[in-house]
């Protein structure tokens, strides 16, 4: 007597969940909680990212909190890749926190 065919097993079983963008943008872990809903699962480092990320841009355009933003985010050494704006963590302050104050509500 073979091993079962896991395959066809796997098949007869119920449809397979299909994720959404928001549960695939959230990694893996949002893809297992779609799959098995009751199941405490750790965070991932990915979600861990995804959730310092959202925090530092919340805090930085939505609430207009630049210097809060790179104190709380942002480390000694900050390389800004426009090149309207200077390196380092006071130039990203001093650009932002002037763009907060000419455009107010733009970045939200």
């Amino acid at each position: 007597m073979g091993s079962p065919n896991v395959l066809r097993d796997v098949s007869q079983r119920s449809p397979p969940v299909i994720a959404s963008y928001r549960e695939l943008s959230e990694g893996v872990g949002g893809y297992l909680r779609t799959l098995f809903p009751t199941q405490r699962w750790p965070v991932t480092r990915l979600e861990e990212n995804n959730r310092t990320v959202t925090a530092f841009y919340d805090l930085m355009f939505n609430q207009a909190q630049a210097a809060e933003a790179v104190r709380r985010y942002v480390g000694d050494r900050y390389i800004q890749h426009n090149p309207m704006v200077a390196d380092g963590p006071e130039a990203f302050i001093a650009y932002f926190g002037r763009m907060a104050k000419e455009h107010p509500g733009y970045y939200t």
